[in-house]
This record gives structure tokens, sequence and C-alpha cells, in this order.
């Protein structure tokens, strides 16, 4: 359990390497589009990617989200959308806090 540290840089490298693995998808015959988006709700979880103007329901694999956090989502077509990380740059203190649940 100790050897896992969560650390600031953790959501900037995972961002990171989603934009890596995006870069290569079509050489590797993989498919799905990398956005940014803002979370609209948290319950349930709806986030609205940029140009867009409604929300979609979203699956987080970083936590849970407070509204007005900005992400970064792989979108795989047909119908999946995963948050993956943040934007470069942007810190994770939106993140919701176990007792703000």
């Amino acid at each position: 359990m100790d050897d896992f540290i969560f650390t600031e840089e953790a959501p900037e490298l995972v961002a990171t390497g989603a934009e890596a693995l995006v870069q290569n998808a079509d050489r590797l015959g993989l498919k799905w589009i990398l956005r940014y988006a803002t979370v609209y709700t948290a319950s349930p979880l709806l986030a609205v990617y940029d140009g867009d103007v409604e929300g979609i329901g979203m699956t987080s694999l970083i936590g849970t989200l407070a509204p007005g956090t900005r992400v970064a989502a792989i979108q795989v077509p047909p119908a999946a959308n995963f948050i993956i990380g943040f934007p470069r740059g942007k810190r994770r203190e939106k993140i919701s806090s176990p007792s703000s649940r």
C-alpha cells in the first residue's frame, strides 16, 4: 500500500500519457477522441465538452469531481465517455473531498 503516492504531478502525467496514446491511435488501430470538458453536475456525472452546449453522461476514472472542474476526457465511439485526467496546468483542487459528498 505504501508503494503508491499520489503526487501533484500525477494528473499531468496521466494526461501526458493519454495524449501520447491518442497521437498513436491510428497506427495502433485504436479509435477515440481526447477532448476537454467542464463538469456540469456531480451526481449524476454530466460534463459539457468544449464547443458543445449540452451535458452528457460520463464515467470518471479519477474519482469524484465537483461541478466546474475542467477535465480531459476520452470519447469512445459510439457512446462511451471517460474522464481520465485534467488539462495541463490545471490543478485538482475542485475534486470533492469525501466529507463533502
